[in-house]
């Protein structure tokens, strides 16, 4: 679709009028309108994951309300449209500090659940609001049900590194980074690297730490 190729497009270098142009296919009729709320939805969800502080600027603001109202329309009429349901929980996370925001994530990524058992994806997005929520064990159950699914999957295992570090338990979390990097999962930044070496030395598991410093 042209005009939302052109709104996505805009949006990039000026925001306002881009969500302007957003508004202006909300109003029409189109087969594509799901489509168009989707890709909306993924290009704010993707932002906001890597900076939430954007939601201070009162334009990525609006853009957050217009997403959320234009997504739960597909709902209403495809309840088991499965993106939109994550990017709402995702939307949701970013206030999870409100009750609310916070028992609507998780309504939402129960029904992505539903919709997708063994969607990694849900999974993992799930059980990072968990952490957040220093809710340990519903962190664990989700993760490990990921290694049940998939016991392939290197970075399921990270993940569960990060959470056995997080709630203290380090002997559980250097068997878990260990895990991830046996399986070929690789650290993204210097941080991870750092993180990875100081939990496997914890542990005295010197032979995949020695290449991290």
């Amino acid at each position: 679709n042209a005009a939302s190729f052109t709104a996505q497009q805009t949006l990039q270098t000026k925001f306002a009028e881009g969500l302007d142009k957003y508004r202006e296919i909300f109003k029409k009729s189109s087969p594509h309108i799901d489509d168009i709320r989707s890709d909306l939805g993924r290009v704010l969800a993707t932002a906001l994951g890597q900076n939430p502080k954007l939601l201070a600027d009162a334009p990525i603001r609006a853009g957050w309300e217009l997403a959320v109202s234009e997504l739960k329309k597909t709902l209403a009429k495809h309840p088991r449209e499965l993106n939109a349901r994550l990017f709402l929980a995702q939307f949701y996370v970013l206030f999870l500090q409100d009750p609310q925001m916070a028992r609507l994530a998780e309504q939402e990524f129960a029904e992505a659940l539903k919709l997708s058992p063994k969607r990694q994806q849900v999974l993992y997005h799930w059980s990072r609001v968990k952490l957040l929520q220093r809710d340990y064990d519903g962190a664990r159950q989700l993760l490990e049900q990921a290694v049940k699914d998939d016991p392939k999957i290197a970075i399921t295992y990270w993940y569960l590194g990060i959470l056995e570090a997080e709630s203290g338990n380090f002997p559980a979390a250097s068997k878990n980074i260990k895990q991830a990097l046996e399986r070929g999962y690789v650290p993204q930044s210097e941080g991870e690297y750092l993180f990875a070496a100081d939990i496997l030395k914890e542990n005295k598991d010197y032979g995949l730490v020695k290449d991290f410093y």
